[in-house]
């Protein structure tokens, strides 16, 4: 079975249409969703200016809860669908966003690097092994100083 290379090229082509087409979709419905939940609220007189800024933050700081969330009500309240089809529609979105904002707040290397090098520092106390420098005397000492040989002076 031999594949085309243009076939492959149109169908990612048509895929990535579909995927722009789709993020419209979820921006406009949370815009929707996010509008109608303000408009509940009581910012009657705001609503869409304030769902506007909120939808624009959203995608420029790239943070899509507040968007997603919007999109759910959005599916369910104004576009009045079964909210099993909002589930399906915005499920997706919150499988692709929640693992790279888990990684991102937990960064599980650095926690594990982390343990390493406690670890590795909790075998050296246990060890007692002593430290090695390479710091000189006169590295340390700079200036006049006497030696006290008498205990009175001492005090």
């Amino acid at each position: 079975m031999r594949i085309n290379p243009k076939n492959l090229l149109k169908a990612g082509i048509f895929f990535i249409f579909l995927l722009i087409i789709i993020i419209i979709f979820h921006v406009v419905v949370g815009f929707l969703g996010i509008n109608y939940l303000l408009k509940n609220i009581g910012f009657q007189d705001f609503s869409i200016l304030i769902s506007v800024l909120l939808s624009l933050l959203c995608v420029y700081f790239k943070i899509f809860l507040p968007l997603s969330i919007g999109t759910f009500f959005g599916i369910v309240y104004v576009l009045e669908w079964h909210w099993i089809f909002a589930i399906l529609i915005t499920l997706p979105g919150l499988f692709f966003l929640f693992p790279k904002k888990i990684n991102s707040t937990f960064n599980f290397k650095t926690f594990n690097n982390y343990y390493k090098s406690n670890s590795n520092y909790d075998n050296f106390s246990n060890d007692k092994e002593s430290v090695k420098t390479n710091v000189k005397n006169s590295d340390i000492i700079d200036g006049e100083y006497k030696v006290i040989n008498d205990e009175n002076e001492k005090k």
